[in-house]
Order: structure tokens, then sequence, then C-alpha cells
């Protein structure tokens, strides 16, 4: 049994490290991200922290303590690295309104299990290890509510 390494996720609070951070992440062909905001508080939420990780380190990007994001910006429309999400839409939208930020090459983890379980010929043949980009490759069945709901942040669905 291998026992992994566990490190502490890298917090991010300057513009020097957050240029740092996507630096490094230009190297990855797959990132995944996430966002926290606090909408449980706020009638208009707003995006506190973006959560970005590799296989090796998670990023977490306070969003109240660096004011310019603008270096995330390429990384997120680089069509050479796939962006994973679960939820997509939600992430997308509230990073899209609150910086601008465009996107390209996306998995939402969201919509593949809903592909999965709406198979009528059952659960896809797919490997533990194949990366987010074979999924879509094998598994690209998309309903017409996840392809709206794709269409909702501006995206196409697979296929």
């Amino acid at each position: 049994m291998s026992h992994a390494l566990h490190l502490p996720p890298v917090v991010i609070e300057t513009a020097r490290g957050l240029s740092e951070a996507v630096e490094r992440l230009d190297d990855h062909p797959v990132i995944a991200l996430d966002t926290e905001s606090n909408s449980l508080f706020a009638y208009r939420e707003r995006v506190c922290l973006i959560q970005i990780s590799t296989p090796t380190t998670d990023y977490i990007v306070d969003t109240l303590a660096v004011s310019d994001l603008s270096p995330l910006a390429r990384l997120f429309a680089d069509m050479g690295t796939e962006k994973v999400f679960h939820g997509a839409d939600y992430d997308i939208g509230t990073l899209r309104r609150d910086y601008g930020f465009v996107f390209h090459q996306i998995f939402d983890t969201m919509i593949a299990a809903a592909s999965w379980e709406s198979s009528s010929s059952g659960w896809p043949t797919c490997s533990a290890s194949a990366s987010a980009s074979s999924w879509t490759s094998a598994c690209s069945a998309t309903t017409g509510q996840e392809a709206a709901a794709l269409r909702g942040v501006g995206l196409r669905p697979p296929g």
C-alpha cells in the first residue's frame, strides 16, 4: 500500500504569489478548479477563494487579498490546459461575472456523472486512470438538459 505525501496547500495572498503559481500551473495539461463564495451571507455573492489543483499541488487563491487576478485569464482561456470542475456552471458563471474570465477546454464531472447515469446501454467502459480528455472521447453522450446547462455558461457539449 502506498502512502501519498499530503503537502499543505499553497495559499496565495499576493500578486507576486499568483504570478509564480500561474507559471508553475502552465506546465500541467490538466488542472482542477473550484470556487468558494459568500452566497449564504450576501444577496449578491462574491468569489472569496479559487482553489486550483494539480496532481502534486493544491493552490488556494484568496481573492479578497489579491486584487488583480488577471494572470489567471491566460490559464483559464488556454486551449492546451484542460480545466476540471464539478458543477462548472456556477463556478464559471461567477468567475465570468466578477472577473470577465473566458474558459476553454472544460470537463464537468457533474455532467459526466449524469451522462453515465442516463446511458441507456449501462455504464460506459472507462478505466479509473483515464484522463478527463479520454473519458470525454469515450463517453460523450450528452442529454438535452446537460447541453442546455453548458450553453448557459457559453460552452458547447462534447461531440
